[in-house]
């Protein structure tokens, strides 16, 4: 057994478990919510890294939060979890309208770190292998429309994915995700690729995670030799 993120051999003394996504994204639902979650075996230096900044997604949602109710409590831990830090006066400014609006600044790395870790624990629980050593993952966020490469991988992604059913781990109104594995040497009749298990034949693994349905950030992994050559410049 290996742990999902760094791939190391776990032993008694190393190994630990992950919760994909992390169990403070639960804070305050019943328990009809939490059951099914996503646990992948981990080494104790990992899980710790990533107990660190685990809470950013959740202050991320619980600031957004439009009136839901089942947010509540994750709303009152975001809130409890900025201004305990030393840092909050410069992470939030105040509004001059009437309604007076706030806003918060997060860490985007933190984030882009959350999601690469979580994409890796999915891909882990469904392949129950690690991703291969030379693929590099990469996210497509917001503001790179400008690149018409990522654009059309992006579209590519979606349009691919569309076919495909959700995942769930613990509850759809938490997390869901979509996952496949794709061979561009056998395509199918409707794509230029065909969907594959071997990662022998895998030339791009392609994902979309779907936090309390607000965060929502499209993933891929390739070869890093391919995935330089459509990086912008």
């Amino acid at each position: 057994m290996k742990c999902y993120n760094c791939g190391c051999e776990l032993t008694t003394e190393n190994r630990t478990r992950e919760h994909i996504p992390a169990k403070n994204l639960f804070n305050g639902y019943s328990e009809e919510y939490k059951t099914n979650r996503i646990v992948v075996p981990a080494c104790f230096i990992c899980n710790n890294q990533y107990s660190q900044i685990d809470q950013e997604i959740r202050d991320v949602i619980g600031i957004i939060n439009h009136d839901n109710e089942q947010q509540k409590e994750v709303t009152r831990q975001a809130v409890k979890s900025i201004m305990r830090k030393s840092n909050w006066v410069e992470r939030i400014e105040f509004g001059q309208t009437v309604n007076k609006n706030i806003s918060v600044t997060f860490n985007y790395s933190h984030l882009r770190e959350l999601h690469l870790k979580n994409f890796k624990g999915i891909f882990y629980h469904e392949y129950k292998f690690n991703l291969p050593k030379n693929f590099e993952l990469e996210i497509i966020a917001e503001g790179d429309e400008e690149f018409a490469k990522l654009v059309a991988i992006k579209n590519m992604i979606q349009k691919y994915l569309e076919t495909k059913n959700w995942n769930v781990s613990g509850h759809a109104d938490v997390f869901k995700y979509k996952l496949a594995m794709l061979d561009f040497s056998q395509p199918s009749e409707s794509f230029d690729f065909s969907e594959t298990t071997d990662i022998q034949k895998c030339n791009l693994i392609i994902g979309e995670l779907i936090y309390h349905d607000v965060i929502n950030p499209i993933i891929f992994a390739a070869d890093k030799t391919y995935l330089n050559s459509i990086k912008p410049k």
